[in-house]
């Protein structure tokens, strides 16, 4: 779960740090892109860190599949709960990130997130992977849990949308 976790987490780390050093955000809104623009652009990068967070992970299970003598192999609850740990993280950070841009509200963000993200993450995973849960059957919740999360994935765009185009650069 830490690994798939953590891909969306560095990555997003990085590139707001990238952005800070550079002060890419003048930049970029010196350009003619709306602020709109800029923001769903965010989101994607971010869908395509937890996209792969989720396939690295399913490749490495592949592979151990392959080797008679593995015992032990990555499990689908663990690899959902790495993609639900990185999606929680980008709905907390990313809003604080394009409300304040860079203050020290935006220094703590990502530890929040960390927090709430890995403990999400941790819970989907163990109720996931609980022998007597009837989650490993039904395919109706599992669809439930992932379209509640892609609404709060969608929600959270939104709101950031709205705080960047009120803020003051």
């Amino acid at each position: 779960m830490t690994f798939s976790m953590f891909i969306p987490i560095l990555g997003m780390m990085l590139s707001m740090s990238y952005e800070d050093k550079n002060k890419s955000e003048m930049i970029i809104n010196s350009l003619p892109f709306q602020r709109k623009e800029i923001v769903i652009a965010k989101y994607i990068f971010v869908s395509i860190l937890v996209a792969l967070g989720g396939v690295f992970p399913f490749t490495v299970s592949l592979i151990q599949l392959q080797n008679e003598n593995t015992t032990v192999f990555m499990l689908w609850g663990a690899i959902l709960g790495g993609i639900t740990g990185g999606f929680v993280y980008s709905i907390i950070v990313l809003p604080i990130e394009f409300s304040v841009g860079y203050s020290s509200a935006k220094q703590i963000a990502p530890f929040i997130g960390i927090a709430f993200g890995y403990l999400s993450g941790l819970i989907v995973s163990n109720v996931w992977l609980g022998v007597e849960n009837a989650w490993n059957t039904s395919i109706f919740i599992n669809i439930c849990f992932i379209a509640g999360l892609l609404l709060l994935y969608v929600m959270s765009m939104v709101l950031s949308i709205n705080l960047y185009n009120e803020r003051d650069l």
